[in-house]
Formats: C-alpha cells, sequence, structure tokens
C-alpha cells in the first residue's frame, strides 16, 4: 500500500498531469468530487485514476512489451 508518511493516509488517486501512466503523477489522498475532476480536465488537462487501476495497468503494459519481445526474436 502506498501511504504519505507525513499525513499516514493511503493515496486514493493520482492525476495524470502529461496524460501517461508513466509519467509524472499527482498523488491524492481523497477522491475528488465529479466537478472537480471535469474541471481539472477541461482546464489543465489532468487526468484522475484511482490506484487500484494504476496498479492493474502497470502489469499488463510489462506483459505486453515482454510479449512483443518475444515475437520479435
Amino acid at each position: 500500500m502506498i501511504v504519505d508518511q507525513k499525513l499516514n493516509k493511503a493515496f486514493v488517486g493520482v492525476y495524470l498531469i502529461d496524460g501517461d501512466k508513466e509519467g509524472t503523477q499527482l498523488a491524492t489522498t481523497s477522491k475528488p468530487n465529479w466537478f472537480r475532476r471535469v474541471c481539472t480536465r477541461l482546464f489543465m488537462g489532468w487526468k484522475w485514476i484511482s490506484i487500484k487501476e494504476l496498479k492493474y495497468v502497470k502489469p499488463v503494459k510489462e506483459v505486453k512489451a515482454n510479449l512483443e519481445e518475444v515475437k520479435q526474436d
């Protein structure tokens, strides 16, 4: 579990600042309401995703990369 050491709270989700899951992220300890998520997406271009989605996507991406390497060999 990812935990903020100063607040001792678990991170709930992250904003993807550059839109890529491997890029710059800003973690939050509470889920923003839908209005804030929509405004942040419209005005700043940041996308909010939960930690569960982030953890699920990374292993799948690694598996796909490994499969492509095997196909090339």
